[in-house]
């Protein structure tokens, strides 16, 4: 992923004032994705694997998780279940490398507000959770 490497002026950083938690256990997909959210703007924590991710999301109320789907421990379908049970607000993006439809229908029926599959440029990365962000009640 390629991001500026400054960020967005403080004033039209997409992701202004928002809590993203990501959740990917690839260790340099997290840290650029948590790098390049919090350029354009997020307040961001990150987990390789569910444990963590369940700790956190008790510990603050985030506006978005961005998950990858098969992880270590579990499933990001399960997750994105209990994340919507605990934040009831969060909006929820698959962030994916399988192609199948049934993985994206698997992702609609657990709640998932997106579903992208890996590799994709950055910045269509933080358009999309923009807009995912401004579609919360």
């Amino acid at each position: 992923m390629n991001f500026p490497s400054t960020p967005w002026n403080t004033d039209d950083a997409p992701l202004r004032g928002l809590r993203v938690l990501i959740l990917e256990d690839d260790e340099d997909l997290r840290a650029s994705l948590a790098e390049h959210c919090l350029a354009a703007g997020a307040e961001v924590r990150d987990a390789g694997d569910l444990k963590t991710a369940r700790d956190l999301i008790d510990e603050a109320a985030f506006d978005l998780l961005l998950t990858d789907l098969q992880l270590p421990d579990g499933s990001g379908h399960d997750f994105a279940l209990e994340a919507r049970v605990r934040t009831a607000h969060v909006r929820v993006v698959a962030l994916t490398g399988r192609r199948s439809e049934d993985e994206i229908d698997a992702s609609r029926a657990a709640g998932f507000d997106a579903h992208v599959r890996k590799p994709l440029e950055a910045a269509v990365l933080i358009d999309l959770l923009a807009a995912v962000a401004r579609r919360r009640s």
